[in-house]
């Protein structure tokens, strides 16, 4: 039996590696870390947490935890802090795992930029670079409207468009993340990375629109395989994800373009030995795809969605990737024929009165066993009291599976009928 570390584990870590009907051949360690430090450095404005939020004494007790567990393999599903913690691990110990410095430049928005414009220019949006501690900030080189975004993203926090010089000048000045949330990622690209710019800047790119969607694969032993790809739709005139529909709707030969982008793109930044997504926009009127993003990590939200279409949960092929073996997949070996992960969301803060007992949970599993639900709320919160991404209120996830897109829909309204959320507005 192979003992796999699992680092910064997340609360859909813990269920799926249930589902994925593996823990009978493995025996899973999880390294339990400050997972809402980062949460707290932003929404609360606090300084460095405690010592065990210091990068080196954290490695230092991991790697001290992997000889005295004999650990086999490391992984990780978190995008950051985690899955750099994994490369840095695995490198230290020569097990299976991303390279450290790929995994930092491919986190670091400028540095993505530029071996995006290196492996796939025709997939590059134009971007430039802003030092927001400058006084002397140069003027924007891109028509407005663009988007601006700091150089280590964290959900969507502090992600904007800006659609004049006006207000460019405001998000430069007002949307910079704290130091201490950003001291963590800087070490990191001091001691396991040539990059030169450190994380403090921001991003200024060409807006993109269109339909977006998720590329996700995996490199084992420097060969890519495509996976799938899911359709990103947002509630209108947002960029708030209202839902994740797997498979792409998307004509065949689009798709066919995005998986030889990203192969691409993999191959010539030097990404091996691990899973990744890459968020992608097709512009149907420009008949152009374009790169929003590179998350060199699974894309966990969407490791049952496959399991319901294809046969198998995503969780197992970071397994055999963290064990050194070349994960086995499958198409449409599943019992549905599309599935979806919808995102309870609403865009006015509001007090939770009541969310959904075990015994509402039991008969959603009862009537759909695919089901999966996750609730972020209880009662007597504002929804403001959890983390959120700073435009809306997320509360909860709902993932389904159907025979067609319309019985999906409909299933997940049926679904949503015995889930009995209650909110209020807040008193003015």
């Amino acid at each position: 039996m192979a003992n796999i570390l699992v680092i910064c584990p997340t609360q859909r870590d813990r269920r799926e590696l249930v589902f994925a009907h593996v823990q009978k051949d493995h025996s899973f360690i999880f390294h339990n870390y400050e997972d809402t430090g980062f949460e707290r450095i932003i929404a609360q404005g606090i300084g460095l947490l405690s010592k065990s939020f210091d990068p080196e004494y954290v490695i230092e007790k991991m790697l001290l935890l992997c000889k005295d567990r004999n650990i086999d393999g490391v992984m990780s599903s978190e995008d950051y802090p985690g899955s750099v913690f994994a490369s840095v691990i695995n490198k230290n110990l020569g097990l299976y795992g991303a390279d450290p410095e790929i995994v930092l430049r491919c986190q670091h928005k400028y540095y993505s930029r530029c071996d995006q414009l290196k492996y796939v220019p025709e997939a590059t949006t134009r971007f430039f670079l802003i030092d927001p501690y400058s006084r002397n900030i140069k003027s924007c080189a891109l028509q407005f409207p663009v988007f601006i975004k700091p150089i280590k993203s964290f959900f969507s926090f502090y992600a904007n468009q800006a659609n004049s010089k006006e207000e460019l000048d405001f998000f430069v000045r007002s949307c910079v993340l704290p130091k201490e949330f950003l001291h963590q990622f800087n070490w990191f690209l001091k001691h396991y990375s040539s990059c030169k710019i450190d994380a403090r800047y921001l991003l200024v790119e060409e807006l993109l629109s269109g339909i977006q969607v998720t590329v996700e694969g995996f490199v084992h032993n420097n060969e890519v395989t495509i996976m799938g790809i899911t359709d990103s739709v947002m509630f209108p005139g947002t960029i708030s994800f209202k839902r994740f529909d797997y498979p792409s709707c998307l004509p065949e030969l689009v798709q066919k373009r995005m998986s030889v982008i990203t192969s691409c793109f993999v191959r010539g930044v030097g990404l091996n030995n691990t899973m990744f997504n890459i968020e992608m926009m097709y512009s149907e009127r420009k008949d152009e795809i374009k790169i929003i993003e590179v998350n060199p990590r699974m894309a966990s939200q969407f490791a049952d969605l496959y399991e319901k279409v294809d046969g198998y949960n995503s969780y197992s092929v970071l397994i055999d990737l963290a064990l050194g073996k070349r994960p086995t997949i499958q198409k449409n070996k599943g019992r549905f024929a599309c599935a979806a992960s919808f995102v309870l969301r609403v865009f006015e803060d509001k007090k939770v009165v009541q969310v959904p007992t075990e015994e509402d949970l039991t008969c959603v599993h009862q009537a759909f066993p695919e089901s999966r639900v996750q609730i972020f709320v209880q009662p007597g919160q504002k929804l403001s009291d959890t983390f959120q991404d700073g435009k809306s209120f997320r509360y909860g996830l709902i993932h389904l599976g159907g025979t067609t897109k319309q019985d999906l829909l409909d299933r997940y309204n049926r679904c949503m009928r015995l889930l009995p959320f209650k909110f209020l507005p807040l008193a003015s």
